[in-house]
């Protein structure tokens, strides 16, 4: 058997699976010309926009009108 392979401890610490990274969004307001709102951090798009909208107090019916963009 190679030397590599003899030696592997069973109380070797395996990583643990990290949560996803927030991000950082532009948020803008989709109209005739659109409205650069701010930015928000979040992990996934769809939570970004929820975040904007409690944060920015857009009503619930106008809330499709909102537009996540992630920050590179």
């Amino acid at each position: 058997m190679p030397a590599s392979r003899v030696y592997i401890n069973p109380m070797v610490a395996r990583k643990k699976p990290s949560e996803p990274a927030e991000h950082r969004w532009q948020i803008s307001f989709i109209k005739a010309t659109p409205v650069y709102l701010g930015d928000v951090y979040a992990r996934d798009e769809a939570t970004a926009i929820e975040e904007a909208a409690r944060e920015f107090k857009i009503d619930d019916t106008l809330k499709n009108r909102l537009v996540a963009r992630r920050e590179a």
